[in-house]
């Protein structure tokens, strides 16, 4: 499904053809140049202060679902996970620029999992190495995939010889010894940093993504770009001492308890909270959604998710979710007004279920501001923008920061104030240009649309 509202056109208002998360500019033949990040201070505060809210049980279970199921739903009977010191690089002149961003990752790793001996190194002593391949080719190979991993030491060309010689990498898997993340090439910098986040964490065993878990990166609904108290204490269970590959879940899920327990694992909160469990007949109707042909059908099937999704019960973050993507399905359908009285309802429930630096709240409000700014309520966009923003920051989500300062700049022009309207285009432009690339042809866009409204951000 559509990740946000807030990516539609600044001008004219018009929705995107394409899933908004995922940015291509198929002229290009160099890469993007990559922007330093604008200065905020707090950023990415939230993600270190969350807190884990489940019971030792809940969170057993989690870990044994992460680690022995894959995301294409195959089941594992042993664990995988390093029994070497991990070291990681990045490959060729295009990822180069992002170093800084892997290193700093990489020392989120270390301190979250102290158990995990990982570290930055050249290439001809990685065993996990980023390497980009032709975007064409790696959709043709995985067409809902932006990135992904494969455990195999090689550039693309050398894997799928492999593969056409009948090696299949996966079979037989008993140990992890090498592995190869696959990012597109010319990927925008933010597909470029959220696909590290993610895959790496990954690399090191945790190869499955899970619908129900909200408070984490492995789950495709891309609520969450960067790894979260939850992943990191995900990893420093797979990286206790006492933890071994080879064990069987019922041996992992028991070292997993152990760990739990140890004095200074970082868990906090509702110590007898419980997950709801994994609801197939939901993630169909979700996955129906996303994939109608037209607005019409999307919202058919997003509303009849959002009726099961209320029996979750109080605390499940799907009924916020399901609430949330009727209204966003209910906009694209043409039902404005239904639009905004459901992102109001999400809002209040990722408010009194998640609290108030919830990253899924501040998206719903930057969509909910989109709306409202269209609608021609600016003063009333501008209190949930107001409202979104400091969250977005406090949680490094760099793509929808930009996004609500685009509607922002927008909502201030509309109503009368030209000049913070100027001061904040220009804030969004510069977040445009760290998310998409100086040189992107988004960034040059979004000038150009500001000057069509009369602000000239520079």
């Amino acid at each position: 499904m559509r990740r946000a509202l807030a990516a539609l056109a600044l001008v004219g208002c018009a929705a995107p053809p394409e899933p908004v998360s995922i940015y291509r500019e198929p002229a290009r033949t160099t890469p993007h140049i990559v922007a330093p990040r604008p200065d905020w201070p707090g950023w990415g505060a939230a993600l270190n202060r969350e807190e884990i809210r489940w019971s030792a049980e809940t969170l057993a279970d989690d870990f044994i679902e992460l680690t022995f199921v894959s995301e294409w739903g195959a089941v594992r009977d042993r664990l995988l996970r390093w029994e070497e010191p991990v070291r990681v690089a990045l490959s060729g002149p295009e990822l180069a620029a992002y170093r800084s961003d892997a290193a700093a990752l990489i020392a989120r790793i270390a301190a979250g999992a102290p158990g995990l001996d990982i570290a930055l190194a050249p290439e001809d002593e990685a065993n996990i190495t980023l390497r980009t391949a032709p975007a064409e080719a790696m959709a043709q190979v995985a067409p809902d995939a932006l990135c992904f991993l494969i455990p195999f030491s090689g550039e693309w060309r050398a894997w799928r010889e492999a593969e056409a010689r009948g090696v299949r990498v996966w079979e037989g898997l008993e140990r992890l010894d090498a592995i190869t993340i696959f990012l597109p090439t010319f990927a925008a910098p933010h597909e470029i940093r959220a696909c590290m986040e993610e895959e790496i964490a990954q690399a090191l065993g945790p190869m499955n993504d899970i619908m129900r878990l909200e408070d984490s990166v492995f789950n495709d609904d891309n609520a969450r770009g960067a790894l979260t108290s939850f992943d990191l204490l995900m990893l420093r269970i797979l990286y206790d001492p006492e933890m071994r590959t080879g064990m069987s879940p019922v041996e992992a899920r028991r070292t997993a308890l152990t760990a739990l327990a140890r004095p200074g694992t970082p868990r906090t909160g509702d110590r007898l909270r419980r997950r709801a469990p994994a609801d197939p007949i939901y993630a169909d109707l979700v996955t129906r959604a996303a994939l109608a042909p037209v607005p019409a059908a999307e919202a058919l099937w997003a509303e009849r998710a959002l009726v099961l999704a209320e029996s979750f019960g109080p605390y499940d973050h799907r009924r916020g979710a399901a609430t949330l993507e009727a209204g966003r399905a209910a906009f694209f359908d043409g039902r404005s007004k239904d639009a905004i009285r459901l992102l109001r309802r999400a809002e209040e429930i990722f408010l009194a279920t998640l609290g108030p630096d919830s990253p899924r709240l501040a998206d719903t409000r930057t969509d909910l501001g989109a709306i409202l700014t269209q609608a021609g309520r600016p003063e009333e966009a501008l209190v949930v923008l107001d409202a979104a923003i400091p969250a977005l920051g406090a949680n490094a989500d760099a793509w929808s920061l930009a996004h609500a300062f685009r509607w922002r700049a927008l909502a201030l022009a509309e109503s009368g104030n030209l000049h913070n309207a100027a001061e904040t285009a220009r804030e969004a432009l510069d977040w445009a240009r760290y998310v998409y690339g100086a040189d992107s042809a988004a960034a040059r866009g979004w000038a150009l649309d500001f000057a069509a409204i009369g602000l000239a951000p520079g």
